[in-house]
């Protein structure tokens, strides 16, 4: 398991995380179970995925 925490939504989208690897999100502050909802979502979705 890698442990380096994403401050920012390009840290996470450079994290180089596969399809099927399992994440650990978390946030603080107000807003922060939509946006850990939100990038929970996103980050489920197989983007590399041929339509």
């Amino acid at each position: 398991m890698r442990g380096s925490p994403a401050r920012s939504l390009p840290s996470v989208l450079t994290l180089g995380a596969k399809h099927g690897e399992s994440l650990v999100l978390a946030a603080e502050g107000e807003g922060a179970r939509a946006a850990v909802e939100e990038l929970a979502a996103l980050v489920a979705r197989d983007l590399d995925a041929q339509e």
